[in-house]
């Protein structure tokens, strides 16, 4: 596998492609846009016209498909979830004169969870409002994890009758392609995946009985609350599929998840499988590490899924 393809364009000049996509596609007036964030290969920008929906989103996507990929998944998470989900308004394909994809989208309540509730703020914030908090999430996302498929895989090309048709060799790609990489990997680091790999068929000695729609990146970045906590969105998922449904759970350790206790909830009102804390932190491994390979960016040996994988082997 190699680096994901990504278009360069600075941020002010996608602002004002963005700008002339809305006021054509709506005839309006645009009011007001600015850039609140975005990562390796998106910019987000709010805006406001003069005409219905009023409010909304901007999501610039600077890699191929990226925008179709998307806005499938939105719609196939936002069907009956009890949170909020961005309805996608439409879609812009590039031209030659506006060469970048685009999303619109519903505008959000609330700020990400991340950025809303620092480790400070968090310290004074009772348990009894972060495991309402806790609770609201997993709940939300038992509704997905009960959707169904006949087959397993991404959800533009779910083909596969068993999950490890699909993941074994995807797997083994990111593995590969990580030895060959001393630049992004250390060898601390694909010793970690190689001893992982080896033990493959002991993780995931459990089969994995139906498909499920997951996120795949639902973390406390892509959870939106207002100031009291209180869940408002989930946004922004990353290659969602019919999979493990246990693949969506290792997002729920990363940054400061733990300290909201999302994935022992979860552990505790859901079934899950006996090696589930293997299969996580190695799902989380081969995630963190696939996606170093797309944007080209340095893994080290301190990454939080290098080290739940280094203790979840000792136990092995």
């Amino acid at each position: 596998m190699k680096k994901r393809e990504k278009k360069k364009y600075n941020v002010a000049a996608v602002m004002k492609y963005a700008e002339n996509v809305l006021a054509c596609h709506y005839n309006c007036f645009v009011k007001k846009i600015n850039y609140v964030g975005g990562g390796y290969f998106g910019y987000v920008y709010y805006a406001e016209i003069d005409k219905y929906p009023y409010r909304l989103i901007m999501k610039a996507c600077l890699s191929p498909g990226m925008h179709i990929n998307e806005s499938r998944d939105l719609s196939l998470l936002r069907n009956d979830c009890p949170v909020p989900v961005p309805e996608v308004y439409f879609t812009y394909d590039e031209t030659d004169e506006i060469p970048v994809d685009f999303i619109c989208m519903e505008f959000m309540q609330g700020r990400d969870v991340l950025s809303l509730f620092s480790p400070i703020k968090l310290a004074f914030t009772s348990s009894a409002k972060k495991q309402r908090f806790a609770d609201t999430v997993i709940d939300a996302m038992g509704v997905w994890h009960d959707k169904t498929n006949d087959k397993f895989g991404t959800t533009d090309n779910a083909v596969y009758n068993n999950w490890f048709d699909y993941y074994k060799p995807f797997a083994e790609d990111i593995l590969e392609t990580a030895e060959l990489n001393k630049t992004l990997f250390s060898q601390d680091v694909i010793d970690v995946m190689v001893n992982a790999w080896n033990n493959f068929d002991v993780i995931f000695s459990e089969p994995i009985e139906k498909p499920a729609l997951v996120h795949g990146d639902l973390n406390v970045v892509n959870i939106m609350s207002d100031s009291d906590l209180n869940v408002t969105a989930f946004i922004d998922p990353l290659e969602s599929k019919w999979a493990d449904k246990e693949f969506d759970l290792f997002q729920l350790r990363n940054f400061t998840g733990d300290k909201f206790n999302l994935y022992e909830t979860y552990k505790k009102k859901f079934p899950v499988s006996k090696m589930v804390d293997s299969k996580c932190a190695f799902y989380g491994l081969f995630n963190e590490a696939y996606c170093s390979i797309l944007a080209d960016i340095k893994m080290n040996k301190f990454n939080i899924y290098v080290k739940w994988m280094q203790k979840e082997l000792q136990k092995l």
